[in-house]
This record gives C-alpha cells, sequence and structure tokens, in this order.
C-alpha cells in the first residue's frame, strides 16, 4: 500500500510539563494522510502528531512514538487522552460510575513527550479518517490489509516530517497489539523501518489459544487470576492483598484445577466438590455454581453471577466497577458501567481538544469506532493455501517473534490491567511462558487497573514510566523479579519484569 499527506485540519503551539522540564514546546498537528493500493484510493485517515519544537539536527534523532488503539475499528481516542501526550480525560473513582455532566479535559501530569514525540493514528473509517465510497471491505477490513495501511502511514508521515531514520517505537492496545506485532515486522520488511521498541496494552496475542471456548481448558485456567483479583476487590476473598488473593489462584489454578479440567472423567464427584469449596475461597464465587457449570465459569459468566445477590453486575472492560444488573426480559438496557462512564468522558474531552484547543476546521464528525466493520474482519494473516494450512492463518505472536529475533536490541513491553475483563493478565503469563521471545528484552507490567489502565490515575503514572523505560531503551529481564510492583525512578539503572507468583 501507499499513504501520502493530503490535508493538514489543524495545528497549534502548546507548553506541556513534563518531568524533565516545566514548559516543554509541542505542536500538536491534525492531519489527513490518503491510504492507496496499487489500482485504487483506499481512503483517508487521521493523524494527530505531537512534536516537540527543536532543531533539525536534535528532531533528527528524536525517537517517534506511533500510537494507536484496537478495536478492530476502534479510533485513537482513548490512548490520545491517557495522558502519555498533553491530555488526560478525568475519569474518578469507580465506586462513583456516574460520569460528570460537564467533563473537562485535563493537562497531563504523565506525559513522555521528554523523551519521544508521539504520533496518535486512526484507521480507515475512524476519527476523521474515511474509506472511500467504492472500496471493497475486503481491501482494508482485515489484519493483514490494517497492518499494510498503518505501514504506509508511517512511513509517508516520517518521510513528510523529514523524520526517516529516527527511532522508531510502537504502542498500540487490545486489537491494536495484534496490529503492533504485525505491523513491527512488516516496517522491517517491506519498509526498510527498524523498529525499536514495542509496547502492548493489553495484549491479545494469544487469544486463539486462550479463549474460552468448549474445549479448550487453557482458557478458563488463563483468567483464574482476574477472578480472585475481582473477588478480592469486591470483599468476598479473604486474603491480606490482591496479590495475596491472585498468587493463591494461580497456584490452585495452574495446580490441581488444571489437572482436574485435563483429566475430568478421572476425578471422582468427590473430588470435584473438594475443588469447588477451593475455588470458592480465591474467587469469591458459591461452590455450587462451580459444580452446576462443571467447574467452568467464564468472565462473562463471572461477570454475571459473581455479585447477583446485591443486584449487580461487573464492567465488561474493568472488574471494579458494577452496576445494576438487566433483565431484557424485563425490558431493561444492557448497560456496562464502565463503558457507560468512560466514552462520554472521553469523547467529551477530545471535542474540546480538537475544537477550542486545535480549531480543527472540517465537516466530518470525529468518529469514536467504525460501527461498518462488525462481523467483517479477517483475522487472518495468511492465505487459505498457505503452508502450514489453517493453522498457519492466525499466528500474531510469530511475527512478535520474527521480530524481535531480527533484531538484538529490539525491546517489549507487555502491561496488563489487574482488573482487566478483557485481556487478562494470565493470558500475558502464557503468552511469556510459551513463546520463543528473547526474554532478556521484555518488560512485563501489571497495573492496578483494567483494560483501559490509564484510566485509573496510579496506573497512568506507572503506564508513562514504562513507556519511558521503553523508549530510553532500559527494559531489561528479571528472572527473579516477585510482586506486582516495584518501580524504580526513571531515570534509575535498568529494571524489568515483574510477576504476580
Amino acid at each position: 500500500m501507499h499513504s501520502r499527506h493530503t490535508q493538514c485540519l489543524g495545528r497549534t503551539d502548546l507548553t506541556v510539563r513534563t518531568e524533565t522540564q516545566d514548559a516543554l514546546p509541542v505542536t500538536l498537528a491534525v492531519d489527513l494522510f490518503e491510504v492507496s493500493s496499487a489500482t485504487e484510493i483506499l481512503g483517508d485517515a487521521s493523524v494527530f502528531s505531537y512534536v516537540a519544537n527543536s532543531s533539525e539536527t536534535q528532531a533528527s534523532e528524536r525517537p517517534v512514538l506511533f500510537v494507536f488503539n484496537g478495536g478492530p475499528g476502534s479510533s485513537s481516542m482513548w490512548l490520545h487522552l491517557s495522558g502519555l501526550a498533553a491530555f488526560t480525560a478525568p475519569v474518578g473513582d469507580p465506586a462513583d460510575i456516574a460520569a460528570p455532566l460537564n467533563p473537562r479535559v485535563q493537562a497531563t501530569e504523565n506525559s513522555v513527550l521528554d523523551v519521544a514525540d508521539i504520533v496518535f493514528i486512526d484507521p480507515l473509517g475512524a476519527g476523521y479518517g474515511r474509506r472511500a465510497e467504492d472500496t471493497d471491505l475486503k481491501e482494508t477490513a482485515g489484519t493483514s490489509a490494517d497492518s499494510k495501511s498503518f505501514a504506509a502511514i508511517i512511513r509517508a508521515w516520517l518521510l513528510a516530517s523529514k523524520r526517516l531514520g529516527c527511532p522508531v517505537h510502537l504502542l498500540g492496545e487490545s486489537y491494536g497489539t495484534l496490529r503492533a506485532a504485525v505491523l513491527a515486522d512488516l516496517l522491517r520488511s517491506e519498509e526498510s523501518i527498524m523498529v525499536e521498541g514495542v509496547g502492548l496494552l493489553g495484549q491479545a496475542l494469544n487469544v486463539m489459544d486462550t479463549a474460552q471456548r468448549p474445549g479448550n481448558p487453557l482458557g478458563y485456567i488463563a483468567n483464574m487470576e482476574l477472578l480472585a483479583a475481582a473477588g478480592w476487590h469486591h470483599g468476598l476473598v479473604d486474603a491480606p492483598t490482591v496479590e495475596d488473593a491472585v498468587s493463591a489462584a494461580a497456584e490452585l489454578g495452574r495446580g490441581q484445577y488444571a489437572h482436574t479440567l485435563l483429566n475430568w472423567h478421572q476425578t471422582t464427584d468427590q473430588q470435584r466438590e473438594e475443588l469447588a469449596s477451593k475455588l470458592e475461597v480465591v474467587t469469591g464465587l458459591a461452590a455450587a455454581e462451580w459444580l452446576r457449570r462443571k467447574l467452568r465459569i467464564t468472565k462473562e459468566l463471572f461477570r454475571d453471577e459473581l455479585l447477583r445477590s446485591k443486584g449487580l453486575r461487573l464492567g465488561k472492560y474493568d472488574a471494579r466497577y458494577a452496576t445494576a444488573s438487566w433483565d431484557a426480559d424485563r425490558g431493561d438496557l444492557p448497560l456496562d458501567p464502565d463503558t457507560e462512564t468512560f466514552a462520554p468522558i472521553f469523547q467529551a474531552c477530545l471535542e474540546q481538544v480538537l475544537t477550542e484547543i486545535v480549531g480543527v476546521e472540517t465537516d466530518r464528525e470525529y468518529l469514536r469506532h467504525d460501527e461498518g466493520l462488525a462481523g467483517k474482519w479477517d483475522w487472518s494473516l495468511e492465505p487459505l493455501d498457505a503452508t502450514g494450512g489453517p493453522f498457519a492463518r492466525f499466528d500474531h505472536v510469530g511475527s512478535l517473534i520474527k521480530w524481535m529475533h531480527r533484531g538484538n536490541t529490539s525491546r517489549l513491553l507487555i502491561g496488563t490491567g489487574l482488573y482487566d475483563t478483557l485481556t487478562t493478565i494470565g493470558a500475558a503469563d502464557i503468552l511469556l511462558a510459551t513463546a520463543n521471545l528473547p526474554i532478556g528484552r521484555v518488560l512485563r507490567r501489571t497495573y492496578p487497573g483494567g483494560h483501559m489502565m490509564y484510566t485509573d490515575p496510579e496506573s497512568a503514572r506507572l503506564l508513562s514510566q514504562d513507556v519511558k523505560s521503553l523508549v530510553r531503551g532500559r527494559v531489561q529481564h528479571n528472572i527473579d523479579g516477585d510482586g506486582i510492583d516495584a518501580v524504580p525512578p526513571v531515570d534509575a539503572e535498568p529494571w524489568s519484569v515483574d510477576t504476580l507468583h
């Protein structure tokens, strides 16, 4: 694919407070980049660039962090207001799920602009971007095509900004972690752009392995720590700390629980009942419910059942949130407490940035998500007749492994929210345990938040430090690391992976 800059929608000068400067001068530009195949224009994408004002010589050496969300089809609105650049959205405490009536965007206290320029990219069909009217969805709605369009946009941005050759880093969230893995390898092989660091927030690379489909015990094992963390947060698990609760669940989940699921017909009713009682202790969900479900509780079911006696249901993205349960037969609307809180705040705050601060001039509405992709996304990376058959078509982890092994200095950050109900900490642990990654260059971090961990103030602070360490090259695995978080200052010696057990 090919891309080129076509229009500037707005530009403004800012001063951003960072850890090292009280008033860093930064230019924020909002641009459109056209994307085309060899035969047709596919559409355009909106790009938001935060570039520190420095000399041309300094700019050529200054790192650039390209950032995007997931979906597929999500705009970069969420990470744009994560606090990594100039602004943040005030979400508040999970105990109060009511969104403020008039939220106002705030200046961030966690900017990473002192170490890198930041470029937020929206996919075709989201943000201010649009797909061309006659474009076949098959040309853009797939992991392979999507990654190629992002690769073209990144090259076009670097070329237009005279930054080819500067250090490049990628940061993706949720589905965006699949894009980041494929993109890192693609930029090297097809665009001759070497990516130095990749950050995966809420990693979904091994979702095929850890999905809770029937007959896949690994999916249930992978999510045991999440269930424990949620149960502890809501006062149903008796443990001194959430670390203790999660550690106990991990030990049970990967020990007796895994053995039972993998040897179901060799276990007795008494053994299952004893295990159900232990599962109640570590998760807070009644043993009777575990037995009724043959010891297989999905995340969705857990969200419904944990607080059912209180008339509450857990959040879809963050298990700390809870709101009144809904019943379709009663005519209730299916509301999720976390998204109903987050989305209006982020949307309102981004509109303030675009209209009041930048003064964007366009007739287009900023689209939070491309709604035309539902059920139409091609997740595969290879054609049906590829060597290795259908099993080779979804090897997103393989792209990450290839990228890391091709460069002996490439670095990886894997960050997961402790209460993330979509992409869990257990799934991240399994990725590290099973993928052939050069573990000495991997930073594994667990944040005390949910899927969008940066909505939690402490998580936002820690994330900023981790991203800075990634960009600065201070990522070093410590096999003996222990505990959820033990974060040294950003200017400390190289540091690394923390584990829960």
